[in-house]
């Protein structure tokens, strides 16, 4: 991956940048989204951190690159099982360049993308500039990928792709027809779905855009 790569974090089409730095020394501070309080009142604000306090994990990787998923949310609006211990840095995916590993799986300059797992909850994630993992959590950028290009996917089209995947697994074909996909986040699609009426998943899912909105309006990591 050469050249300098757009450092953010995408939500919507919305991006905040991570970080700005190109070099690959691990820097001794790094800025990060974190969500402080007591897990009742927890709110999002932007910190300085130390590179040291990461987890002993044997993979440094420079984010460049991350999304807001439902699981952030969920952080973000102290709902439990989610954040393992305030205060915490949200992220369940990040996307970026290896900066150091003690694990010979990984180099320096590796292009990785890391999803899943406790990234995020237990571990320090992706709305931070750097993250510490283990050698199995990162996997190789796809060639011709650059970050930006592989969060836009993200944690969402990683699980778009596995279902769609399984659909095609069980017969589903071009040739049976389009594929509905129903969206019922936002009060504009009132009545467009057969289930609204016993859905427990729509108020939930606006609570979240709304946690969403809002942090976004109230912080910057360009600040």
């Amino acid at each position: 991956m050469g050249g300098r790569v757009p450092n953010r974090a995408l939500v919507g089409g919305i991006v905040v940048n991570v970080t700005s730095q190109t070099h690959t020394a691990i820097p001794s501070r790094y800025r990060a989204l974190v969500t402080v309080g007591d897990g009742r009142r927890p709110y999002l604000r932007p910190q300085v951190l130390a590179s040291a306090d990461l987890p002993d994990h044997p993979v440094t990787v420079r984010v460049e690159a991350s999304s807001l998923n439902y699981k952030d949310a969920l952080a973000a609006a102290g709902r439990p099982g989610v954040m393992r211990r305030y205060p915490g840095t949200p992220g369940i995916d990040a996307a970026g360049t290896v900066l150091a590993s003690s694990d010979p799986a990984w180099r320096a300059g590796d292009a990785v993308i890391v999803t899943s797992y406790d990234l995020g909850m237990g571990t320090p994630g992706g709305l931070g500039a750097l993250i510490r993992v283990p050698a199995a959590w990162p996997v190789p950028m796809p060639e011709g990928w650059d970050a930006h290009a592989a969060m836009t996917f993200g944690t969402a089209g990683l699980t778009a792709a596995l279902a769609l995947a399984r659909l095609e697994a069980a017969g589903s074909a071009p040739a049976a027809g389009p594929i509905a996909v129903t969206e019922c986040a936002s009060e504009e699609t009132a009545g467009a779905c057969e289930y609204e009426g016993r859905c427990e998943v729509q108020g939930n899912w606006q609570q979240i855009n709304a946690v969403v909105n809002r942090a976004l309006e109230s912080i910057s990591l360009a600040d």
